[in-house]
């Protein structure tokens, strides 16, 4: 049988592990209620660390981004947004 100790070891381990379910919340009302491109590429950004994507996984969602967010400036001088 594990000691309280272990346990709570454990558990302050899973805790850390788990994004903070309110701030994660948060994060994605503000992506969802504004129009402003450059705050939704600083929230995408939040997103990547506080649910710990991936590098595979933020090449997708930059991918996707930037093919729906392209503006005609942007698809002339090819830059990207994130």
């Amino acid at each position: 049988m594990a000691s309280t100790a272990e346990n709570a070891k454990k558990l302050e381990e899973e805790l850390e592990s788990q994004p903070n379910y309110e701030y994660v919340k948060n994060v994605i009302l503000s992506y969802i209620c504004t129009n402003d491109v450059n705050l939704h590429v600083n929230i995408i950004r939040a997103i990547f660390v506080a649910l710990k994507f991936t590098k595979e996984e933020e090449e997708k969602v930059r991918i996707a981004f930037n093919a729906n967010n392209t503006s005609y400036i942007g698809m002339i001088s090819g830059s990207k947004l994130i």
